[in-house]
């Protein structure tokens, strides 16, 4: 981020993620920008981001698809994508913003559903009233110490959750419910996305969902025309690169991932980007 901002209140967890039930909580708060601010491009980390346009315009990128927003809308930033907000010069955009991660299968399973199934800019914008005021009274509830605040927070980002779910079903009037395939593949992503600091190998996802991995992977493969291996890697990589903009260490990123030394996980990493991770290029060479 760049240039001064008019107001800025930030609670920054990305490091070390607040838990409150089944929620993860990277980052919440609110930011007044100025004519000449720009949030550069960054890429997101294993956590949806929701972006609440409280006044003013502006533009919103996501993996270099840019959308036009304004007050009242709610832009949604899927995990490991490119991010880029820019003000409008003659009326600056003031927005909330939530950065969150679930745990608990169903539900992520359906936000990745959102996901897969709203990839343009412009498909994700969303609006709805009762989410905007339940992120406001987050950022404040974020913002003081009161009687039971563990409590309420927790109830605060579990309706988020569920309004931003609602809010995408609700408008979608061509509605299909998923079969289990997909249901089972959703949940699937969910839990790589949650775990990727903690996973050593794709057969953890057996114990975890109670299946041989020669079913899940073929269910996988069946569903989304891509190996369950390629996904793996691919979310690992984007989750190096966004620690590697984060000026984090090669060696802390390769014992972050589970790779057995430095030199494995930096061949593995050029292999997959074409560059070595000393290089630390830019984000928007990727979009």
């Amino acid at each position: 981020m760049n240039a001064m901002k008019k107001y800025h209140l930030d609670n920054f967890y990305i490091d070390s993620p607040k838990i409150y039930g089944n929620v993860s909580l990277y980052q919440i708060g609110a930011l007044h920008c100025n004519t000449d601010t720009v949030i550069d491009t960054h890429r997101q980390g294993h956590y949806f981001e929701l972006t609440v346009v409280t006044d003013g315009k502006g533009i919103i990128s996501a993996d270099g698809k840019s959308a036009a927003v304004k007050k009242n809308d709610i832009f949604v930033s899927y995990p490991f994508e490119t991010h880029k907000i820019e003000p409008d010069p003659d009326d600056p955009i003031f927005f909330h913003y939530l950065a969150f991660s679930v745990s608990d299968p169903e539900t992520g399973g359906m936000l990745q559903r959102i996901a897969h199934e709203n990839p343009s800019a412009a498909e994700r914008i969303l609006q709805s009233e009762p989410l905007s005021a339940a992120l406001a009274a987050a950022i404040n509830e974020f913002s003081s110490d009161m009687v039971l605040s563990r409590e309420y927070r927790t109830a605060l980002l579990t309706e988020i959750t569920v309004l931003l779910i609602r809010g995408f079903s609700a408008r979608n009037t061509h509605y299909r419910k998923p079969d289990k395939n997909e249901e089972f593949v959703y949940q699937i992503m969910n839990h790589i996305n949650t775990h990727i600091f903690s996973m050593r190998s794709l057969f953890e996802l057996c114990d975890a969902f109670g299946y041989e991995y020669s079913r899940i992977s073929k269910i996988f493969s069946l569903t989304t025309g891509k190996t369950l291996e390629s996904y793996f890697r691919a979310r690992r990589f984007q989750t190096a690169l966004s620690l590697l903009n984060e000026n984090l260490k090669v060696g802390e990123i390769a014992n972050m991932l589970n790779y057995s030394s430095v030199y494995s996980f930096s061949k593995a990493f050029k292999q997959y980007f074409g560059f070595s991770p000393t290089l630390r290029k830019s984000p928007d060479a990727l979009s």
